[in-house]
């Protein structure tokens, strides 16, 4: 009896341990970081309802390379998941640690990841990154799989200020890549990066602001740059050397909307400059 009673307990702590995420969670308090509720929420997963995870302002951590990449317990449209400012003051700040690749190093990427919010969560690529340490990318939305993309997920109120030394530096990306940077073709329409809003966003000192990318043969669907009646993207500073610069550049994407947002910037740079392009 003592045995089975000593199992039961054990039983029960692992059950607690794994369980899915949800209600309301605490940075810090909860989680220390930013960066360690991603880890437990890739592990758990979320439960019904969702979860929020407030920030408090002023909050700052050092990480890069931050993977939402939930493989069971996914969110749903009723069960979300938000990071988001709690309390007045100065937004969240992450700053970035150094990279490790010379083109694929991002401060927070969603790999196959839906439903996911971040609400004034400011991101910075501070000028101590220098090479391969200098991130390419604030936010990526990026695809798991050929049946797995970025889905539902909203960036919005956040400052992103990189290094436009790199002309791969771009404010938020949403590429048919996965985190590796292997291009990944969908073979359905859950394998698309799709339904996605940003909006209200500070994006500066970057080569190019906003960048939604997919082929011209299984393009991205409904992705919303910039939404009526919201606050603006603001997109300045942007461009400077050899390379073409765009404030929004959108290929392979049907029924994109670009609207309401703040575009300027391009000055010295050598080859094509463009506020926002929408290509096939």
């Amino acid at each position: 009896i003592f045995i089975s009673f000593v199992f039961l307990i054990f039983a029960g702590m692992n059950f607690n341990v794994h369980a899915a995420l949800t209600g309301i969670k605490t940075i810090p308090g909860d989680y220390p970081t930013i960066s360690a509720a991603i880890a437990d929420l890739n592990f758990q997963g979320v439960g019904s309802g969702g979860v929020i995870f407030n920030v408090s302002a002023g909050h700052t951590e050092t990480a890069s390379n931050l993977t939402i990449s939930i493989t069971a317990n996914q969110p749903t449209s009723s069960n979300t998941v938000i990071f988001q400012k709690n309390g007045g003051g100065t937004n969240p700040l992450i700053t970035a640690a150094p990279g490790i690749s010379a083109s694929y190093d991002g401060i927070i990427k969603f790999s196959g990841a839906d439903y996911i919010t971040f609400d004034a969560i400011d991101l910075v690529d501070p000028v101590s990154n220098t090479g391969n340490a200098v991130m390419e990318w604030g936010y990526a939305l990026m695809r798991a799989s050929t049946t797995d993309g970025s889905q539902h997920n909203v960036i919005k109120n956040c400052v992103i200020t990189l290094q436009k030394i790199s002309s791969l530096s771009y404010g938020i990306y949403i590429i048919n890549r996965d985190t590796n940077g292997t291009v990944v073709a969908a073979s359905d329409v859950n394998g698309l990066n799709s339904y996605n809003k940003l909006y209200g966003n500070v994006i500066s000192n970057v080569y190019k602001g906003i960048v939604a990318i997919s082929s011209s043969t299984v393009r991205d669907i409904d992705n919303e740059i910039g939404v009526n009646g919201q606050t603006a993207n603001s997109i300045t500073n942007w461009g400077g050397s050899t390379v073409s610069a765009e404030g929004i550049r959108c290929e392979g994407q049907i029924n994109v909307k670009i609207n309401n947002n703040i575009v300027s910037g391009g000055n010295g740079t050598a080859q094509a400059v463009d506020g926002i392009v929408a290509a096939l």
